[in-house]
């Protein structure tokens, strides 16, 4: 079998090195196929190993994170594919999350630190984002760089033109200089537009369009003070 390697990095402050391994290695059915097997065509795997550094302080996540859900998502519409919770070791530095039978193609792995072991607290300590490839027969590494600083705001997708009765969510990717993804608070992220008569714009990040006109939309991250703006028109 032939192996290839793509290697993507994102930052959570304060946690560890999340290693991604997405292979064609799922069957249908929902079990995993022996090494043996035939590859499937349609589903891949998925093994996020997550390394915990010492219970200190950091710039982004507080030291009490006890757990981390996981959620993957796939497809459009985007629907969950997967989804697992990493609790903090006892003894030693490593947890691992397998997860099997995923659609192949890109996915997009959504991460959030809670202070409970088992993951139920609602109190969010941090949000982020990755993606991965899942290729049958292929294997695809990603590692989660911890404690860079935030650099700039990437928007996905950039709007430009808007029409009448459609809104339009947008995701933020958060990245250091090396373009590795950093996990920030939710509430250090501010999003505003400089003509709401036209266009506004909510915490999640969807513009929606008022009346004909132009207007532009601001994003900053409050902690760094880094901020990414971009024009937008309404048809």
């Amino acid at each position: 079998m032939r192996f290839t390697r793509s290697l993507f990095a994102a930052t959570l402050a304060g946690f560890g090195i999340f290693s991604v391994l997405a292979g064609g290695v799922g069957c249908g059915g929902g079990k995993s196929a022996p090494a043996s097997a035939m590859q499937s065509k349609t589903t891949g795997r998925m093994r996020l190993a997550i390394n915990w550094p010492p219970r200190t302080d950091t710039r982004l996540i507080p030291a009490l994170t006890e757990s981390i859900n996981i959620s993957v998502h796939a497809g459009e519409p985007t629907e969950i594919v997967g989804r697992a919770i990493a609790a903090r070791p006892a003894t030693g530095t490593q947890s691992v999350s397998d997860f099997i039978d995923l659609p192949v193609g890109e996915v997009r792995i959504e991460v959030n630190a809670t202070p409970a072991a088992n993951g139920t607290s609602m109190s969010r300590l941090a949000v982020g984002s990755a993606t991965a490839t899942v290729r049958a027969g292929e294997t695809a590494e990603a590692n989660i760089v911890m404690n860079s600083t935030i650099a700039r705001l990437a928007v996905s997708p950039e709007h430009s033109r808007l029409r009448m009765a459609i809104t339009y969510p947008q995701s933020l990717r958060v990245e250091n200089a090396a373009g590795e993804i950093v996990l920030t608070l939710p509430e250090n992220i501010t999003r505003q537009s400089d003509n709401e008569a036209v266009v506004t714009i909510d915490a999640a990040g969807t513009l929606t369009p008022r009346s004909p006109g132009t207007a532009r939309i601001t994003i900053r991250e409050i902690e760094s003070g880094v901020q990414t703006s971009y024009s937008v028109e309404v048809l």
